[in-house]
């Protein structure tokens, strides 16, 4: 007996019921659908070759659809002029035609994010079939008998299901409905897939597979396996060491092609499905993506033709056509007269200024108990300033020290500001100062230490602070943190742990013997992984340790530490949750705490900010609760705010602190003298020459300069003088509040010629050390910071004003651009770029070797991206887009995408512990990790030539390019980068 196709589907839902529970998102009302940024100008162009197009041919054999730069084209199967069949601003893309060559199916964002269309082959008829939302799909295929397609599926970076981790395959019926899992069977189980392909007889889907989770540089994890539809069983058919890859099914049923890789190239294989024999079908095709992220797929689409005798592929920017006997390849020649819509680009020039510093990078900022003072850090030092109101006079030093000095405290009578400073030669102290700066500090601990947070007791006799061993402060030493809580008398003296904690103290209540200290600490998450929520408990213990007990517990969806501040009277609590404030009353609630989920809570909660806040704390005996963001400091009373979910009726003070200090800058004329010259005029090289600078300012370049009399004369003969290198794309080691005297990554980027950097995913704290360098109070490159990266987990954005009230918050703390990261759907990632329009900021984003996410941003006016395209070599089409786009293309290839990193080639190629410029900078700790061990790949395994010719080709074309070295080894590695750049012929 036989069964249709269209039964064999029936079964296969029955088979699949436990994968029902991971249903589609509905979609929410919240959610536009239509693409909100309008393009301004046409792109013309024609082109016969494309970057990785994806294609299909007709079931009658005569035409092929393919897919370029987001629009759908058709030829003749003999190849020819190209006929548009969808157009406009969406992007589509991936086309596979129906069985009955009615209907083609392909991938849009038109309603905003990715999903599933259908479209006549005339161009009539288009119509949406899915309603995904955060999740995305790709590499449709359909079932014979033309009622369902799978799709691979993935949700949104940073979640559990994110590309990196889990792309099962899913299928829709053609009539709607929301889907269902149907590989793997086990709905729970994690895998990464490709496009599938069935058999003709609709009983077997053939697809390639691995066990999930990003492989990184390890080929042949993909492989090709048969799952039985029927009865829910699978079976491996391919072991190569190249990998199987994205495999199609002739129509007969007799063969299987896959791709593989074979040295550095890709190549396609043919299995006959009866005997298994297994053969090469053509020797070189689009190199594969098996080693990178694959959003695109691991390969693009290709076809069989019906009658099952040739493959139609795409390899070397054209289409081709084999003949599955005689292994003859042909090409199959096209033209298509591009026309794109290109949005107005958005670009801000950043102004470099050298007049006096507004600093704006207030740190732990803090108020006295009555009021009237407000005390902060900035610049490496402690500060205080008188507050009437919202007016705060100019603020003053309390301390004349060269030492480093932060965190803070008021005491509790609010004579006394207890601070923590910190040298690299010496360590760390716990210090108080009168707070009107009046007197010597007193040192109030013995022994150096690595310590923070400080926090008095109610009545003024203790302070508890956090403490490590001094080595811990330095970094990259042997010993750890060992973090700890500690007290100590408010006059000085020994110190005394408390308990182990890595976390500032919370709360310290009582004057007795039952004084308690409270802090925070992780509970474990029994499903850790990517965007796990995290559960912070609030704990307390007595001044020896004893009697540990649970007061909270707070539960986030994030990646950033919880800060909990319990108010003085023990009634109230705040927290710190991706740089907003909450406010909630702390209620006893038994051994295990209040639980508060903060997206569901429990009890009467108030958002305090909408727009950030970086410090909280509380005034007059916890009657007030403050926050700070940046150097502005807000008050509300809490009566106020509990009584009210408006915050409109709260009546909170706002004040700004303006703190602004000298720039410094040298004065005097130098001539450095004798140098060759690279003077970035063109191709000129001055082979000896001279330059003469005036104060902060390079006034003359050349053979032979007019410096005035009197000027100090350097010989550098022998040496090769040019312009500072400009790294977009650092991640210099400026992480942390308190700052060491001499951090050596940006001191070491300075050594190599590294004049300023831009650090795409750092904190605040890249900001505040920003205004250090500035300040003249470290030694190093220029630093500038996006703060952290909006992802879907930091920056949640469902509309325009969400990506507004985002973009606000980053400004306000000091950024000079912000990045986009991996925000799920276009329509998202045109909100923010809408907002930073508005707000006049720069948005740069995260590439992620995703080529057609990367061009749409092209398209759309961005400002940048960051990462290579991994998806090589790049072709007429995208290099024309790009260019013209001038959106500025920082490939990073010391962490190429696709292939094997480029910093491994010069790590195993160079003996940088031999290098005496590299350790002087390099921590020998962190020198002996990195160099120690080099793993030793074959050259042309390495894909950075192949994507640095790709940025030669924009580049030549009117693009722009970025240097970005990533942080691999800060100085030297943004000479690796130049030198890779260079190896694609990029002069």
């Amino acid at each position: 007996m036989t069964r249709s196709p269209h039964l064999v589907l029936l079964v296969l839902l029955a088979c699949a019921a436990p994968a029902a529970s991971q249903s589609s998102t509905p979609l929410p009302s919240d959610t536009a659908n239509a693409l909100p940024i309008e393009p301004v100008r046409t792109l013309r162009f024609t082109t016969d070759e494309g970057t990785w197009i994806s294609l299909d041919v007709s079931p009658d054999g005569e035409s092929i659809v393919f897919d370029l730069l987001g629009d759908l084209y058709t030829i003749p199967i003999g190849g020819g002029q190209a006929t548009r069949l969808t157009s406009g601003t969406p992007w589509d893309g991936m086309p596979r035609w129906s069985p009955d060559g009615g209907t083609i199916a392909f991938i849009s964002d038109r309603d905003g994010g990715d999903n599933l269309w259908l479209v006549s082959p005339d161009g009539t008829d288009l119509r949406k079939l899915t309603s995904e939302v955060d999740n995305t799909l790709s590499s449709p295929a359909w079932s014979p008998d033309g009622s369902y397609l799978v799709v691979r599926r993935f949700g949104p970076y940073p979640t559990a299901e994110n590309y990196l981790t889990n792309v099962p395959l899913w299928m829709y019926h053609v009539g709607g409905g929301s889907g269902t899992q149907i590989y793997p069977s086990d709905a729970s189980a994690k895998s990464t897939n490709t496009g599938a392909a069935f058999a003709p007889d609709g009983k077997t889907l053939y697809l390639s597979t691995h066990g999930g989770g990003y492989t990184g540089e390890n080929l042949g994890s993909y492989q090709v396996v048969e799952f039985d539809l029927v009865d829910g069983t699978e079976r491996r058919l391919t072991a190569g060491a190249g990998g199987g890859l994205r495999p199609v099914v002739s129509p007969d049923g007799r063969w299987l092609v896959y791709a593989t890789r074979v040295g550095p190239r890709t190549a396609l294989r043919i299995r006959d499905l009866e005997t298994h024999e297994d053969d090469w079908l053509v020797p070189e095709v689009q190199r594969d993506d098996q080693e990178g992220y694959a959003p695109n797929d691991v390969f693009p689409g290709y076809a069989f033709t019906p009658d099952s005798r040739s493959v139609v592929f795409y390899g070397g920017g054209k289409i081709q056509r084999v003949d599955v006997r005689s292994r003859d390849v042909a090409p199959v020649p096209f033209s298509v007269d591009v026309e794109i819509g290109m949005a107005a680009r958005h670009f801000i020039p950043l102004q470099v200024d050298d007049g006096p510093l507004d600093v704006t990078q207030l740190l732990s900022v803090t108020e006295s108990p009555d009021g009237t003072r407000v005390g902060f850090s900035a610049l490496g030092k402690i500060w205080a300033a008188d507050r009437t109101g919202t007016d705060v006079a100019e603020p003053e030093r309390l301390t004349s020290g060269d030492e480093r000095e932060y965190y803070p405290a008021f005491s509790p009578d609010g004579r006394w500001v207890a601070f923590v400073t910190w040298a690299d030669s010496v360590g760390g102290y716990l210090w108080k100062v009168r707070s009107d700066g009046s007197g010597d500090p007193q040192r109030l601990t013995d022994q150096p230490a690595h310590i923070r947070w400080p926090a008095w007791s109610p009545d003024g006799s203790r302070i508890v602070f956090s403490w490590g061993p001094r080595r811990a402060g330095l970094g990259a030493g042997a010993v750890a943190s060992l973090g700890e809580l500690r007290w100590v008398p408010a006059d000085g003296g020994q110190s005394t742990r408390i308990t182990s904690a890595s976390s500032p103290p919370s709360h310290v209540s009582g004057s007795g013997p039952d004084d308690r200290v409270s802090f925070t600490e992780v509970v474990p998450n029994a499903q850790p992984g990517f965007n796990a929520t995290q559960t912070m408990a609030l704990v307390s213990v007595r001044f020896d340790g004893s009697e540990k007990r649970t007061h909270a517990r707070i539960t986030s969806r994030q990646a950033l530490a919880l800060g909990v501040q319990v108010s003085p009277d023990g009634r109230y609590m705040t927290v710190l949750d991706r740089d907003d404030a909450y406010l909630f009353p702390l209620t006893p609630a038994g051994p295990e705490g209040l639980a508060v989920n903060l997206a569901s809570p429990s009890v009467p909660m108030r958002r305090l900010t909408d727009e950030g806040a970086n410090y909280l704390g509380w005034g007059e005996g916890g009657e007030v609760v403050t926050w700070s963001m940046s150097n502005r400091f807000h008050r509300a009373r809490i009566d106020a705010v509990m009584a009210s979910d408006s915050a409109g009726a709260w009546g909170t003070e706002v004040t700004e602190v303006a703190l602004q200090v000298p720039r410094p800058a040298p004065t005097g004329d130098i001539v450095l003298s004798g140098a060759r010259l690279l003077t970035m005029e063109g191709e000129e090289v001055i082979e000896q020459g001279d330059v003469w600078v005036q104060g902060n300012r390079i006034m003359e370049v050349g053979s032979s300069v007019s410096a005035p009399e009197g000027a100090h004369v350097i010989d550098v003969s022998g040496a090769t003088i040019m312009p500072g290198l400009v790294d977009v794309h650092a991640h210099p080691k400026t992480g942390a509040e308190m700052a060491p005297t001499q951090e050596w990554s940006i001191a070491a980027n300075l050594a190599y010629g590294v004049t300023t950097t831009r650090n795409p995913s750092g904190s605040r704290w890249n900001v505040a050390w920003g205004e250090l360098v500035e300040a003249g109070e470290m030694t190093g490159a220029r630093l500038y910071a996006t703060g952290f990266p909006l992802t879907s987990n930091n920056a949640p954005i469902s509309s325009y004003e969400d990506a507004l009230r985002v973009v606000r918050r980053y400004k306000a703390q000091g950024v000079h651009s912000i990045k986009q990261y991996l925000q799920p759907r276009r329509i998202q990632r045109q909100w923010v770029l809408q907002a930073a329009i508005a707000e006049g900021i720069n948005v740069t984003n995260e590439g992620a070797a995703d080529l057609r996410m990367d061009v749409t941003m092209a398209v759309d006016g961005f400002a940048a991206i960051e990462h290579s395209i991994g998806q090589v070599p790049l072709y007429e089409d995208v290099v024309t887009v790009l260019a013209d786009a001038r959106m500025a293309y920082t490939p990073t290839l010391v962490v190429a995408y696709g292939a094997p990193a480029g910093d491994g080639f010069w790590r195993a190629r160079s003996d940088l512990d031999d290098d005496p410029k590299v350790a002087y900078f390099t921590p020998a700790e962190i020198l002996a990790r990195q160099t120690r061990r080099r793993p030793m790949i074959v050259e042309e395994d390495y894909n950075f030539r192949d994507i640095a010719r790709g940025v030669r080709d924009v580049v030549r074309a009117g693009g722009l390019a970025g240097l970005g070295s990533h942080g691999q080894h800060d100085g030297i590695a943004a000479h690796w980068e130049l030198w890779m750049l260079q190896s694609g012929d990029m002069t």
